[in-house]
């Protein structure tokens, strides 16, 4: 068959790591060969702070008014991937930053059909009680189709928060504040340095500044996590927190479900994630997001799903009978009727007019 009728129907590489070649990055290399991720050496130049948008507006900030842990945020060069791996030093914007230790840690879970999801959400400031709340009530309602333990915590002190991330955990989800010397808790800050062992498989630290102690917790023995670059608005850590904590229990890995996650709120960039981003809380079915745009009475509609870690593996599409690869999207073009007809009967992200949607919301409003 000729190049030019084969080429067209290839899905986009699905991995890129950028790889500082440094000896303690050697016992990475069976894991990138694993995963057929394309490598390439890290090249970036510093990002000015005006590219992050110096914000004032402090006292409606996700932080107290003490300082947060500063992060130099680096403008990576991409090459081709729909998902980035930065195993390099610094942090680099549109990447997971990746660690020896993340894929050492993936190695010592293990999870069997049947096996129980412990998740534990952890509030330790009462104005962020929203999130807390809306965040509970999606972990419950997957708890209907899964066999899921949702733990629920308030006010804890720097022991109990220690005991929580020390015990054995799948998820958990901090909502609160964070200081250059750690998770506020109760009666002080809990730097996760004092922190023996990790055994909390995933997480999200909803708080400004979190990515240092979000790091920590991979080398501690985490696999993978959320955190944030910088100070966060409130109103904007909740949309996001409640948003990453739907994908990620619909099967999303965890670099996909924050960067749908983020585009909830304009200052996305704010947000990322450390560890092993291909790692998947739950792998069922096959995670997908919907793009869509208006033209007239129609509607133009792309499908695919978003997966780093099942490359050569094929969908079938919500509308058509059609198959794809991973990673290739399909087309088709719906009128008003059958577009709310196909939202109402999926449970999928829907990218409107670049913002962000769930199909049934967005259903509702056409």
């Amino acid at each position: 068959m000729p190049d030019g009728l084969v080429w067209p129907s290839l899905p986009d590489w699905h991995l890129s790591t950028y790889a500082m070649p440094e000896p303690e990055h050697v016992p990475c290399l069976p894991y990138l060969l694993d995963s057929l991720s394309l490598v390439y050496l890290p090249k970036a130049s510093k990002l000015e702070e005006t590219e992050l948008l110096d914000r004032t507006l402090d006292d409606a900030y996700r932080a107290p008014t003490d300082s947060v842990r500063s992060v130099n945020v680096l403008d990576p060069e991409l090459q081709a991937g729909r998902v980035h791996a930065w195993l390099a030093p610094g942090t680099s914007l549109d990447t997971f930053k990746l660690t020896p230790n993340a894929y050492r840690n993936r190695n010592r879970y293990s999870r069997t059909e049947g096996d129980s999801l412990e998740v534990s959400v952890v509030l330790n400031d009462g104005e962020m009680s929203e999130e807390r709340t809306k965040a509970a009530e999606i972990y419950r309602d997957r708890a209907a189709d899964l066999p899921i333990n949702l733990s629920v915590h308030e006010s804890l002190t720097m022991n109990d928060l220690r005991s929580v991330f020390a015990e054995p955990n799948d998820f958990v989800h901090y909502i609160g504040h964070c200081e250059e010397s750690g998770l506020c808790c109760a009666d002080g800050n809990l730097s996760l340095e004092t922190l023996e062992e990790s055994k909390t498989r995933t997480f999200f630290l909803n708080a400004c500044g979190s990515y240092h102690e979000g790091l920590t917790l991979v080398e501690k023995g985490s696999v993978a996590g959320a955190v944030t670059l910088t100070k966060v608005l409130d109103r904007h850590a909740a949309k996001v927190g409640t948003a990453f904590a739907r994908l990620l229990m619909h099967g999303f890995e965890i670099e996909r479900a924050m960067q749908l996650a983020r585009r909830r709120i304009l200052m996305g960039k704010d947000y990322a994630v450390v560890g092993d981003g291909t790692y998947s809380l739950l792998p069922v079915g096959d995670p997908g997001v919907i793009w869509l745009d208006r033209e007239d009475d129609t509607f133009e509609l792309a499908y695919e799903v978003l997966a780093a870690s099942t490359y050569g593996e094929s969908y079938s599409t919500p509308f058509d009978d059609t198959t794809r690869l991973h990673g290739k999207s399909s087309q088709g073009v719906l009128d008003g009727d059958e577009l709310v007809e196909l939202l109402e009967a999926t449970s999928l992200p829907v990218i409107y007019e670049n913002e962000f949607h769930w199909s049934d919301e967005l259903a509702a409003k056409l």
